[in-house]
Formats: structure tokens, C-alpha cells, sequence
């Protein structure tokens, strides 16, 4: 990279990622290749990316997400750069609607950071209460309403509609929310440890 020469780059930073596609330095150095640049960026949430970085960028998680389809740092990375809105809202979907039907605790964890963008925090409380709308009425997600979901997913989009709440200073919502979700399912002992925390945060 220092000595520009990004076509090099390129393919070492392939071979590179081909060893451990969950390396965040591996993809820094990859996405400099890719926008021609010396400067490696591992942390793009709030840094500036005009719109044809992020066409290159969404380019390269294209590709390497078809390249190491298990790889869940290619999912996450695109949620920092992305900064259009229809772009951000389907690869925020395609991250965290397969961690919400797992029921992973942890998934809130590592979101969190994209609420310190005003526009990523406002779009990703509209996600969720679309997401929580459909799994209501219809018990499917929005952008999948053929494939019907298990119970489960909605008592974890009600505790993911909590903590965004709470971290948004509403404690009301995220107290309804949990509370809905331990209505929903009041043997999961999980439910009663984010209410503390949300009454800690009061």
C-alpha cells in the first residue's frame, strides 16, 4: 500500500483474508486497495464516505460475501460505511435478523457503536418496529413474508426493541417492550436480567 501499489495489494490482501476472512486488518488493507488509497481504515462509522467510496466498498463486501458466505465480519463491516439509507437498512436486516432467530443475547452488544450516528440510530428504531409490526400481524419479517417465524423471534425483536429504546434514553418503551417479551415468554431468564439493567439505567 505505501508504495501504491494497489493492484499488489490487492491480491495480498486476498490471500490474506483467504487465511482468516474474520480479520478486521486484513479488510482494512483490502478496502484501501480496493479505493486506491495508503490510508487503511478499520473504523469507518465516523469517518467521512462520499459516494463513491461507498460504491467501491459496497462493490468489494458484494463480492466477498458471496466468497466466504460464513463469515459474519463481511456482514458486519458494510454497517459502518454504509451511508445510504436503503443500503444500510437491507445489509442491517440481513446481519441481524438471522442473530435475532438464534436468539443470541449478545447480538445488541455489537450494534450498539451504529447508535452513535443520529441517522443509524433513528433508521434501526424504524427497522425494528417494522419488524416487530409484521412478526405481530403476520408472524414473518417484512422482507421475508413467506417464510413464518418461530415464536422465539418475536420475544427477541421485543428485547432488541428494548435495549434500543433504553439506550435512546425512552425508558418507558423499553420497559413495555420487556415486559411484553417476559408476557411472551416468562421462563426465559435472560428477559429479567435487561429489565434490571434498564432500571439501572433509569
Amino acid at each position: 500500500l505505501q508504495l501504491r501499489m494497489f493492484d499488489e495489494a490487492r491480491v495480498a490482501y486476498d490471500a490474506l483474508l483467504a487465511r482468516n476472512p474474520e480479520h478486521c486488518g486484513f479488510h482494512a488493507g483490502r478496502q484501501a486497495a480496493e479505493l486506491r488509497t495508503t490510508v487503511a481504515t478499520e473504523r469507518w462509522l465516523n469517518e467521512a464516505v462520499d459516494a463513491d467510496a461507498e460504491k467501491a466498498l459496497r462493490g468489494l463486501y458484494e463480492r466477498l460475501q458471496i466468497r466466504f458466505p460464513r463469515s459474519n465480519v463481511c456482514r458486519r463491516l458494510p454497517l459502518d460505511f454504509a451511508r445510504d439509507a436503503e443500503y444500510f437498512a437491507d445489509s442491517f436486516t440481513a446481519y441481524a435478523a438471522p442473530y435475532i432467530r438464534k436468539g443470541v443475547p449478545s447480538l445488541f452488544a455489537d450494534i450498539k457503536p451504529l447508535l452513535s450516528r443520529d441517522d443509524k440510530r433513528d433508521q434501526i428504531g424504524r427497522l425494528i418496529s417494522s419488524w416487530l409490526d409484521s412478526l405481530e400481524q403476520h408472524g414473518t419479517f417484512p422482507h421475508s413474508p413467506t417464510e413464518r417465524e418461530v415464536p422465539s423471534t418475536i420475544m427477541w425483536t421485543l428485547v432488541l426493541a428494548s435495549q434500543h429504546a433504553d439506550c435512546c434514553g425512552d425508558t418507558a418503551s423499553a420497559l413495555k417492550h420487556i415486559e411484553a417479551a417476559i408476557t411472551h415468554t416468562p421462563t426465559c431468564l435472560d428477559l429479567y436480567l435487561f429489565k434490571a439493567r434498564i432500571f439501572k439505567h433509569a
